[in-house]
């Protein structure tokens, strides 16, 4: 008998499986560090997880109109070159504030290093708690519907988040850092959506530029810190910016500036009306043009205020508010300053209460032709000519518990009839 026989026969076995074993998890070690690399089309649904990030983007990655792209939260994708991940499928993020889900470049912050994410026309997007970080302009939501609760956009050489076409896009709870260009920039002609409770810090220009059309999405809960520019950027067009229906500009921490688009002039078209709310702040270079309705403000509020976008303003500045045949106005707790004119109505009805008209260049309120005005418990001070004046023919209404004062000519010119 040989007792070393098939005992020692085990042993060589054991010892080769050992040394087997632990050369095969050598080979492994590197392709377990190694990252996921995202498809560069993606057809069905594509999921990453925190546990397989991070995922390398090597390629433009393009999410087809039969796929879906997932993110759970503490995921990763890190873009490694000058690509764009367009959505025209669906894309959604279930990241927390505790634990985001994170879309960048691989040095990161280096605005601009990559082209962003472009949401294209018919796609949808339903992202929470993610950040998404050094694009050009990082998300482009185009005649797509989208949105964003609790995300971060940051270090864009342009814009953090941008909307266009027929976009609806809701922004919820959100914060805007370090974009060179603006925070976030809406221009749709049929704007859907809203954003609300959301911040805005270190922006190169204007935190927030918009179409006017478009300000009635800017809800309550906005605030904003050390931005180039301390306003609201409200780009008016050459045709009508108020088209149908109602408008409401809140109030806002920031005025709205309105002297950044083709045309420093804001057109309400006839039927439509734009409510001003009160704590409102425009600043103006040309006229409010109303053939439908202005309403301004609420008593027992904040004051709104229209004055001058000059940062030195004097009389003159902007036409004023300019009612045609047909318009209306009813304007409560509202001060106007820096006008050529504070209003000229030409057979409109204009009914001002608790308003203020200081700083004119000529005439507080030039009405004329067949309408009904109304003034009470109203204040003019310093007005170039005069506080009001009342010329044509079938002129209607009051004037009560007003004060004129430091005007240039008679307070009141009026015809022998209106006395």
């Amino acid at each position: 008998m040989n007792p070393s026989g098939s005992g020692s026969r085990l042993v060589v076995s054991s010892f080769c499986r050992g040394r087997c074993l632990a050369a095969l998890a050598l080979l492994l070690a590197p392709l377990a560090c190694q990252a996921a690399t995202l498809p560069s089309s993606i057809t069905g649904t594509y999921t990453c997880t925190q546990a397989g990030s991070p995922y390398d983007m090597m390629s433009n990655v393009q999410v087809e109109a039969t796929g879906t792209l997932v993110m759970q939260a503490g995921a990763s994708v890190i873009v490694r070159g000058n690509y764009q991940l367009t959505v025209v499928g669906s894309m959604q993020v279930n990241g927390t504030s505790g634990n985001r889900a994170f879309i960048g470049y691989q040095v990161d912050p280096q605005p601009g290093a990559w082209s962003g994410v472009y949401f294209a026309s018919g796609s949808t997007g339903t992202i929470s708690g993610c950040e998404f970080a050094s694009g050009r302009m990082t998300v482009v939501v185009d005649d797509a519907t989208a949105s964003f609760t609790d995300c971060i956009f940051r270090d864009s050489s342009f814009d953090g988040l941008v909307a266009f076409r027929d976009a609806n896009l809701t922004v919820e709870d959100c914060t805007f850092s370090h974009n060179d260009r603006h925070g976030l920039y809406i221009e749709t002609p049929d704007p859907g959506g809203s954003v609300s409770d959301s911040h805005f810090e270190h922006s190169g220009e204007y935190p927030i530029r918009v179409k006017a059309n478009c300000v009635d999405m800017l809800y309550r809960g906005l605030t904003f810190s050390n931005n180039a520019v301390d306003r609201i950027g409200v780009c008016c067009s050459a045709a009508t910016d108020i088209s149908a229906g109602t408008e409401i500009w809140r109030g806002q921490p920031l005025p709205y500036d309105l002297t950044v688009g083709s045309s420093d002039e804001l057109r309400i078209a006839a039927g439509a009306v734009l409510r001003l709310q009160p704590g409102a702040k425009l600043l103006l270079g040309d006229r409010i043009d109303v053939y439908g309705k202005l309403n301004i403000g609420t008593i027992g509020r904040s004051d709104v205020e229209l004055t001058s976008a000059q940062v030195s303003p004097a009389p003159g500045d902007w036409a004023g508010i300019v009612l045609h045949p047909g318009a209306g106005t009813r304007t409560r707790q509202c001060i106007i300053r820096y006008a050529e004119n504070g209003i000229v109505a030409d057979g409109a009805n204009v009914f001002l209460e608790e308003c203020e008209f200081r700083n004119i260049e000529y005439d507080g309120v030039y009405a004329f032709s067949s309408l009904k005005l109304t003034v009470e418990n109203s204040l003019f001070h310093t007005i170039g000519r005069w506080g009001l004046r009342l010329t044509g023919a079938g002129l209607t209404g009051q004037v009560a518990s007003t004060r004129f004062e430091n005007c240039g000519d008679y307070p009141i010119f009026l015809l022998a009839r209106y006395v």
